[in-house]
């Protein structure tokens, strides 16, 4: 069983959705309800910090050229993205291993990696990507976290969506 699918983004890939990322909005009011409920945070509280990581969610109607971006490199539909965030890892920090509850399908886009440690864990085996890698994978089936930063930074964008949304092959 392959548990993920990897795909790279060319260098000026990566330095345009980085660029969107750090320009993106966060949840207006309308969007804040389905974050509170996907993560228990809402526009009073627009950052969750968990084992010394950031996660801050974006809007996913109020991004319309960062969803066109993703739409254009996934082939996923727009109206199938349910859920959008950016995860900051600083030092010491890292991420448990975990099954996600809310979504089956994730896209993990490794926008900066960590120069020691930050390595991705998948079903108890780890593995090092560098910045642009993108990662797919099931996520209610596969077991997935991110060791602790050791030396740098670590951040992501990740996106999930509905299970039948793929209009396109990625890989």
């Amino acid at each position: 069983m392959k548990l993920f699918k990897t795909h790279s983004l060319t260098y000026l890939e990566l330095i345009e959705l980085v660029i969107l990322a750090d320009d993106a909005k966060g949840p207006d009011i309308t969007e804040s309800e389905h974050y509170k409920n996907v993560y228990g945070i809402g526009i009073q509280q627009p950052h969750i910090v968990a084992n010394g990581t950031k996660l801050t969610p974006l809007s996913i109607k109020n991004n319309p050229e960062l969803i066109e971006w993703l739409v254009n490199f996934t082939g996923i539909d727009s109206n199938s993205i349910h859920s959008l965030h950016l995860i900051d890892y600083r030092l010491g920090s890292n991420l448990n291993t975990h099954l996600d509850s809310r979504s089956s399908h994730t896209f993990v886009f490794i926008l900066e990696n960590a120069y020691r440690g930050g390595d991705v864990i998948m079903e108890d085996k780890t593995y090092k990507f560098d910045a642009g890698t993108v990662l797919e994978y099931n996520g209610q089936k596969v077991m997935h976290g991110v060791t602790a930063i050791e030396k740098g930074s670590r951040q992501t964008l990740v996106m999930w969506y509905g299970h039948k949304s793929t209009t396109k092959s990625l890989i």
